[in-house]
């Protein structure tokens, strides 16, 4: 709230020159203009669904994306999993990954379920290193649930010395269009951020229009 672009921001709300926001994460605009003022068109792009914003939701489907990777690994004949997911991203889906691991037949232990911050690329790569260090004990697939995680983690299987994809099959989270190639060969899996801008833009246009607008719009996860 102290800065100019954001001082800006609210400048524009309050004299209503905007033609919409685009709120990421709307719930944490609570008891601010850009959530609370009226007479303003808003879509908030919301990782779980909610039910106390009062503007329509899009909703990038998490759960669906697990499922996705998950049966991706194990059409390659993986069944001893690890995943590598941030703070954030597991108090979002870490119980409901867990579940979606057994409910399939296979195998995670609590010491390749590895919950790592995402701006610390040393910690990503060296936890990939122990999680890789005992060959006997070694999964064969590694989910990367969230893309920041990927450059670091393959760091750590570079020094740990592992193949992929004849060692370890790996499938990461991956925001569409992605930038840059993977240095190890994965698969990707995740959401195409060109569908959800268009959605949201078209959810603006519709509301301006006074039409009905649905309240969650679903986006699906897809393969690359």
């Amino acid at each position: 709230e102290d800065t100019e672009a954001s001082r800006e921001l609210l400048r524009l709300v309050r004299s209503h020159q905007l033609a919409g926001l685009i709120l990421i994460d709307g719930d944490v605009f609570h008891n601010t203009p850009l959530l609370d003022e009226s007479g303003i068109y808003r879509v908030a792009i919301m990782s779980r669904k909610v039910d106390s914003l009062n503007c329509p939701i899009i909703f990038p489907d998490m759960t669906g994306m697990i499922d996705l990777a998950l049966d991706t690994l194990l059409s390659r004949g993986r069944k001893r999993v690890a995943t590598l997911i941030t703070t954030y991203v597991h108090c979002e889906v870490g119980e409901y990954l867990k579940h979606a691991i057994q409910a399939r037949g296979m195998t995670t232990r609590d010491r390749w379920r590895q919950i790592v911050p995402h701006h610390i690329p040393e910690a990503v790569r060296n936890n990939v290193l122990m999680l890789m260090g005992d060959a006997r004990e070694r999964p064969d697939g590694l989910f990367i649930v969230d893309d920041n995680l990927a450059e670091a983690a393959s760091s750590g299987l570079v020094a740990a010395g592992v193949n992929v994809p004849r060692d370890l099959e790996v499938v990461a989270h991956c925001n569409f269009p992605r930038s840059s190639p993977p240095v190890l060969p994965m698969q990707r899996v995740g959401f195409d951020t060109r569908q959800i801008i268009e959605n949201a833009v078209n959810i603006i246009d519709q509301q301006r229009q006074g039409q009905r607008v649905a309240s969650v719009t679903r986006i699906g996860a897809v393969l690359e």
